[in-house]
């Protein structure tokens, strides 16, 4: 008969980021996109309860990508986790693909500004459209606690958008084609042929044409 040697048991440090993981394999085995957007809360919570376990977690979801659901509720959970490298992961994901990019932007509204990402932000807000919306979403929840900083990256970011006003001054109706129509006289000007002068061929009595050759005698 053979024993197993005993376990030692499980430390802190064995358990950090195992709530985050489980949580996380969750949401990868959700049999729908709502169900996994519902499991995504999980997620979120065990994110708060430990930052600093949840935080490789997450970044490593995020950089394998291969599960679109599971990377974008990675993405808003890591927005919970304090810290200057959670700072610098999600400032590096508005420069990332487009559907992590506008999730990024969005779950930045609860986040306290960051200088490098109101940059980025206000880009999204030139470029227009719903990732625009979101950018300009966050911007407005930061700018009573940045407005110098929310206010200048703005500015910038604008002043590229606006074409210059002499940019093009040229007449952009179409020209008409071919011989010019003469203009009607204008009013109280009387044309060249005077007021009282008929058109057309002279007619002598009777209505006939009248014979503009001279009689010799």
């Amino acid at each position: 008969m053979t024993f197993a040697a005993p376990r030692a048991p499980s430390t802190s440090a064995e358990r950090t980021g195992a709530a985050t993981h489980e949580a996380l394999e969750a949401v990868r085995r959700a049999p729908s996109i709502l169900d996994g957007i519902r499991r995504a809360d999980d997620l979120l919570q065990a994110a708060r309860e430990d930052p600093a376990g949840a935080l490789p977690v997450l970044a490593e979801e995020i950089r394998r990508r291969d599960d679109h659901v599971a990377a974008i509720a990675a993405v808003h959970a890591l927005a919970s986790v304090p810290g200057s490298r959670a700072d610098t992961l999600l400032t590096a994901l508005l420069d990332d693909e487009p559907w992590l990019r506008e999730h990024t932007a969005w779950v930045l509204t609860d986040r306290a500004p960051l200088p490098r990402a109101a940059a980025h932000l206000a880009d999204l807000v030139a470029d227009g459209g719903f990732p625009g919306m979101l950018a300009q979403r966050t911007l407005q929840a930061w700018a009573p606690a940045a407005p110098e900083k929310v206010g200048a990256a703005l500015e910038h970011a604008l002043a590229g958008a606006v074409a210059p006003p002499h940019a093009d001054r040229r007449d952009p109706r179409p020209r008409p084609r071919g011989r010019a129509r003469r203009a009607p006289p204008r009013p109280g000007r009387q044309s060249r042929r005077g007021p009282g002068r008929p058109r057309g061929r002279p007619r002598g009595p009777g209505g006939a044409p009248a014979d503009r050759r001279r009689v010799r005698g």
